[in-house]
């Protein structure tokens, strides 16, 4: 499995969110990242591609959107994410949606929120991924000291301040 890797779920209707915004980010920040369109060749079989994909893959980065809320194929990579990928498992939030309406135990996991500041929600993205400000991947103990700093804003969020 190839370090700081991800496998991008999404809905096809979210296609231009992903090549636009998220793939240029991870590209930038020298993060591999398996994506159906450009990973599955025309004479795959999608099933195994996407079981491959989803088996290469570290991190398991999901786009959340009604559309994606609907996707039958998004829904299967989430529950294979949810037993095989536990703790590497991102939601990233691009339009409002329910996570439970994909899978129940999705509400339990902090969401990266483009909604309103899809800027700082990049650069969150990248700092949970391992990877600064600069594109160097961040160290253990930059990595601890980012969660020590962010874990009184997410019990805050938690409790509902």
């Amino acid at each position: 499995m190839p370090t700081n890797s991800v496998f991008i779920s999404h809905s096809s209707a979210d296609r231009v969110f992903v090549e636009t915004v998220l793939l240029p980010a991870l590209d930038s920040a020298g993060i591999a990242s398996w994506y159906s369109p450009n990973d599955i060749k025309s004479s795959d079989d999608w099933g195994r591609s996407i079981r491959e994909g989803l088996e290469s893959a570290e991190w398991f980065l999901l786009v959340m959107s009604p559309r994606s809320q609907a996707s039958e194929w998004v829904r299967d990579e989430v529950m294979w994410a949810v037993e095989q990928r536990a703790g590497r498992i991102v939601p990233i939030m691009v339009e409002s949606c329910d996570p439970r309406a994909i899978h129940i135990r999705l509400a339990r996991i902090q969401n990266v929120d483009l909604r309103t500041a899809p800027d700082e929600g990049i650069t969150r993205l990248l700092e949970l991924l391992g990877v600064g400000p600069s594109g160097r991947r961040a160290s253990t103990s930059e990595r601890s000291i980012r969660a020590c700093r962010l874990a009184p804003l997410l019990l805050r969020r938690a409790a509902g301040l």
